[in-house]
C-alpha cells in the first residue's frame, strides 16, 4: 500500500511538472505570437537604460530632449497586443497585483476629487498612468524565462553602469555635474563638526537613497548569475558589477539602503531554506555587515536623537494626517506641500494621502506579489523530480528566488523612505510579476481577485497601522 501509494504521489508530480513544462513552451509561443519580432522586448531594454543612465548626463546636448519618454511611447507602440493581454478581464481575475494597480489609478484621482481639486485628479491620474504602462510593460513583454533572465542581467548592468559613473566622478577621474556628491548630515567627532559627503546618482536617483535602493536592486540579483554552475568560470566575471556596487553602496551612507540590503540575506535564506536557516544565516553574517557598512549606515541610536527620531515624528504627523481623512485622503502628493518634507515611508504617506481605500490597495499590491513568488516557487520545488528537466526547472527557481530577493529588499527601503509612485518601484512590481509567468503557476485561490484578497489586503492594512502607530508611540521623544 505505501509503495502504491508513493508512485501514486510520484506519478501525481511528474504529470503535474509535464502540464508545467507543456504550458511553458506555449506561454513561449503565445510571447512569440505577441512581440513576434521582439521588437517590444528590445524597446524595453532601452527604456530601463535610458531609466538608470540618462544620455542627457553625459551629452549635454540632449538636455532639453526627453529620451525616456520618446523610448517608452516607442515601446507601447511595439507590444501594444501584449499590454493589451493584460487587461483581458479573465486574466485580471488571476493576476491580483495588476488589477490592484489598474484600481489604483481611480483612487488616486478620487483622493483630489474628493477634496474638489479637480487640476490635482487630472495631473496625478496621468502620472501613475504613465507608471502602469511601465509595469503593463514589462509584464506584456518579460512573458519567458529566457527574457527574464536577459531582462535581469541588463537591469544589474545598467545600475552597475549608474553606480560606476556616480563612483567615477566622486574619486575624481570624471566631471559629470549631475552626479556631484553631496554634503549632508552634520555629524560629531568628538567636539568637533563634520560635513558627510555623500555619493548619489542623476535624474530620479539623485538622492543618495534612491542610490542606495537601486544598487540593493542589482546586488539581489547578481548571485543568480554568479552561481550559475553550468556557464563556468565566466561567471565570476559577475564579481566585477557586484564590487561596484557594493563600493558604492557604502558610500551612499544610506541606513535606509543598508536596512534593504541586509533584508535580502533573510530573504534568500527563507525563499531556499525556510525560517531557521534565514535567523541562523542572518545572524551568522551580521557582524560581516556591520564592520563592511560601519560609521553612518550602522549608527541606529539616531532613532533616538537624530534623522531618525525625525523621521518618527514625521510618521506621527502621517497618522494624524489619515485620521483627519481616513477615507479617500489629503490627496495624492499633497503630503509635502501640507508638512513641508515627505514621510519616509511609502507605505504610511499612502494612507495619508489615498485614504484606507488607496493604503490598503497599494499595501495589497505588495501582499500579493509576494503571495505568488512564494506560491509558484513552492510549486516549482515540489514537481521537480529526475524524470524533469533539473537543470530549467533549478534555473527557473534560483531566478524566481532572486526576483522575490530584489522584491524583500525593496520592501524594507520603502519604509524608510517615499518611494510609491516613482518608475523604479513600478519597475521592480512588474519584475515580480513577470517572474511568476515561465512555468504557468497559478496564483493562489486565496490571492486572487475576490472577497478573500479584500479581506487579507484589509487585515494586513491595519495590522501595518496599528505597528506604525505603536512604534511612534514607543519611541517618539519631545511630544
Amino acid at each position: 500500500m505505501e509503495d502504491t501509494h508513493c508512485g501514486g504521489l510520484r506519478m501525481k508530480a511528474m504529470l503535474s511538472t509535464t502540464y508545467r513544462s507543456n504550458f511553458s513552451e506555449q506561454t513561449t509561443t503565445e510571447a512569440a505570437a505577441l512581440d513576434p519580432h521582439g521588437w517590444g522586448f528590445a524597446s524595453l531594454i532601452l527604456v530601463v537604460g535610458s531609466l538608470f543612465i540618462r544620455p542627457a548626463d553625459l551629452l549635454p546636448q540632449l538636455r532639453d530632449v526627453s529620451v525616456y519618454q520618446f523610448l517608452i511611447v516607442t515601446a507601447i507602440l511595439f507590444s501594444y497586443r501584449s499590454i493589451g493581454n493584460q487587461l483581458n478581464q479573465h486574466l485580471l481575475g488571476s493576476r491580483p497585483v495588476t488589477a490592484c494597480i489598474l484600481l489604483l489609478v481611480g483612487v488616486v484621482a478620487l483622493s483630489h476629487i474628493g477634496n474638489g481639486f479637480f487640476w490635482g485628479a487630472r495631473e496625478s491620474a496621468w502620472k501613475v498612468t504613465k507608471l502602469v504602462a511601465l509595469y503593463l510593460l514589462v509584464v506584456g513583454v518579460v512573458n519567458t524565462n529566457q527574457r527574464l533572465e536577459i531582462f535581469a542581467s541588463w537591469l544589474i548592468l545598467a545600475i552597475t553602469i549608474m553606480s560606476a559613473l556616480a563612483l567615477a566622478d566622486a574619486m575624481g577621474w570624471m566631471d559629470l555635474t549631475a552626479f556631484s556628491p553631496i554634503e549632508d548630515g552634520a555629524i560629531l567627532e568628538g567636539e568637533e563638526e563634520a560635513r558627510l559627503t555623500r555619493i548619489r546618482g542623476s535624474g530620479i536617483f539623485e538622492d543618495p537613497n534612491d542610490l542606495g535602493l537601486a544598487i540593493v536592486v542589482g546586488l539581489s540579483l547578481i548571485p543568480y548569475f554568479l552561481l550559475k554552475p553550468d556557464v563556468g568560470w565566466p561567471r565570476y566575471f559577475w564579481l566585477v558589477p557586484g564590487t561596484i556596487l557594493i563600493w558604492t553602496l557604502v558610500l551612499t551612507y544610506s541606513r535606509g539602503a543598508f536596512l534593504a540590503f541586509a533584508a535580502t540575506i533573510p530573504g534568500w535564506y527563507f525563499y531556499h531554506r525556510g525560517w531557521v536557516f534565514s535567523l541562523v544565516g542572518t545572524l551568522a553574517l551580521s557582524p560581516f555587515l556591520l564592520f563592511v557598512f560601519g560609521g553612518r549606515m550602522t549608527e541606529f541610536n539616531s532613532v533616538y536623537d537624530g534623522t531618525g527620531q525625525s523621521r518618527i515624528q514625521i510618521w506621527s504627523e502621517s497618522l494624524t494626517a489619515f485620521r483627519n481623512a481616513p477615507f479617500l485622503g489629503i490627496g495624492e502628493g499633497l503630503f509635502s506641500d501640507q508638512f513641508g518634507f515627505v514621510c519616509h515611508n511609502s507605505f504610511l504617506q499612502t494612507y495619508s494621502e489615498l485614504g484606507f481605500l488607496g493604503g490598503t490597495l497599494f499595501i495589497g499590491v505588495f501582499a500579493t506579489a509576494f503571495a505568488g513568488l512564494i506560491s509558484s516557487g513552492t510549486a516549482s520545488k515540489q514537481g521537480t523530480d529526475e524524470s524533469t528537466d533539473q537543470k530549467r526547472m533549478s534555473d527557473a527557481i534560483r531566478l524566481r528566488g532572486a526576483v522575490f530577493v530584489v522584491l524583500v529588499g525593496y520592501t524594507v527601503g520603502m519604509l524608510s523612505l517615499s518611494r510609491q509612485f516613482l518608475a523604479p518601484t513600478f519597475l521592480v512590481l512588474g519584475l515580480a510579476v513577470a517572474a511568476q509567468q515561465g512555468d504557468g503557476i497559478p496564483v493562489p485561490k486565496e490571492w486572487c481577485v475576490g472577497n478573500k484578497l479584500v479581506i487579507r489586503a484589509s487585515t494586513i492594512g491595519v495590522a501595518f497601522l496599528g505597528l506604525c502607530y505603536l512604534a511612534v508611540q514607543i519611541l517618539i521623544r519631545g511630544k
